[in-house]
């Protein structure tokens, strides 16, 4: 028999026997081992012997793989029969057979570990710039020292005085305001000129607040000056306040006043 659980060997496997030896067909596949009992016929009654035997490899297959041991690269691993590239793992085990370069990809995504920037990533092989940021996330993969561009204007965040805003990147003057918004972008106490005179509006609005802005003649605006400027046609009188109006108003009433009164003829007097 060839033990528990097996198959017995028939009278009619058994070739021949011949002076204690036993030639059997149809044993069991090699690397098994055959469990064998024999009956003999003594004085008193039938008596048996176990033996137990394992059964040898074919002297060309000893991993028994099915590679004879000549073409096998691996004799005495039956996972593995050739190494294609020679870079000494076996081609079942290889993921680039044919590559002695690589035998890994950890993350599958078809790069090989020794060429993969990020071999624990799939969805990044590589980093141009070498800032630490895969090329397929990195905003600008050829420039370390930026990453992202929030606001999507051309202009990495790390250089964009304005990150969120896709409307601003520069800051000439420090002042909080856009480069483009900012009329007067190298002055930082000045942001607008709602006049459009190169003075900036917070200048003008001080400068109105005392009505003594100036002309080409250094008058102010508080003088009524019949002098001409250099670029005048015609003397011009300036109102620098409310205050100035008023008083030239009062001046002109006064001499209408002064104009329209008449002598009566009979009392002598001014009406």
């Amino acid at each position: 028999t060839t033990g528990p659980g097996s198959t017995d060997i028939r009278a009619s496997e058994v070739v021949s026997s011949d002076q204690g030896q036993l030639l059997v067909e149809n044993l069991p596949a090699t690397g098994q081992t055959l469990y064998i009992r024999f009956w003999s016929l003594a004085v008193d009654g039938w008596r048996n012997q176990d033996f137990e035997y394992m059964l040898p490899f074919p002297q060309d297959d000893r991993n028994g793989d099915g590679v004879n041991d000549d073409i096998d690269t691996y004799p005495d691993d039956a996972s593995e029969s050739a190494d294609t590239d020679g870079d000494g793992d076996g081609d079942n085990s290889d993921a680039f057979p044919v590559d002695a370069s690589e035998t890994t990809d950890t993350d599958g995504d078809g790069v090989g570990d020794n060429a993969d920037a990020f071999p624990a990533d799939a969805s990044e092989t590589a980093d141009s710039d070498g800032d630490g940021v895969g090329n397929n996330t990195d905003a600008f993969p050829v420039d370390a020292s930026e990453t992202t561009d929030t606001d999507g204007d051309g202009v990495g965040d790390n250089s964009d005085a304005f990150p969120d805003d896709a409307s601003e990147t520069a800051d000439s003057d420090g002042d909080g305001v856009g480069d483009n918004v900012d009329t007067l972008p190298t002055d930082e106490s000045e942001t607008s000129d709602g006049e459009d005179d190169s003075v900036g509006d917070e200048t003008d609005s001080s400068s109105s607040s005392t009505g003594q802005t100036t002309d080409a003649n250094g008058g102010t605006e508080n003088q009524v000056n019949s002098e001409q400027d250099s670029t005048d046609t015609e003397p011009v009188i300036r109102v620098g306040s409310v205050d100035s109006l008023w008083l030239i108003l009062f001046a002109l009433v006064t001499a209408i006043r002064c104009l329209t009164r008449r002598t009566d003829p009979l009392s002598g007097k001014r009406t």
